[in-house]
């Protein structure tokens, strides 16, 4: 019965996925919190992809502080690397920066995701604090998380 209660309670947390995505002028700040699967990370950017806007900017922002799990592996961030390296074909210039709070998980995540990328025009970088984020990516923006 434990089992069945465990296995329950990933998908509830895999039916409600745990983030928010804020438009910018140039660029993209998508929050990730809570328990997320890395398949949900790939669903976040179909979104991205999907939306007119994503051609127009300049950087992607992926906030990590608030994880408190993560959920699947390499295997899951290599598919994330895949669909990443096609945008690459349409979307040639673009930074992403994924920030971390010393998130064992998601650092070995975001080395995957880098070596995966290393060879396209894109740039990433890992950050310990939103403000440094927003620096490389050129948006100093007081509020842009209000937009």
């Amino acid at each position: 019965m434990l089992v069945l209660k465990r296995y329950i309670g990933l998908i509830k947390a895999r039916s409600s996925m745990a983030f928010t995505i804020n438009w910018l002028d140039s660029g993209v700040y998508v929050n990730h919190y809570g328990d997320v699967w890395v398949s949900d990370i790939h669903k976040t950017d179909n979104l991205l992809y999907g939306d007119e806007r994503f051609n127009s900017i300049s950087f992607q922002i992926y906030d990590m502080t608030g994880l408190e799990k993560v959920f699947e592996g390499e295997k899951e961030i290599k598919t994330v690397v895949g669909y990443d390296m096609g945008a690459t074909f349409w979307k040639n210039k673009m930074k992403v920066a994924v920030v971390s709070d010393n998130n064992p998980m998601v650092e070995e995540l975001y080395h995957v995701y880098k070596e995966g990328m290393a060879h396209t025009s894109w740039e990433i970088n890992l950050f310990k604090t939103l403000e440094e984020a927003k620096s490389w990516c050129g948006s100093l923006k007081a509020n842009f998380l209000d937009q």
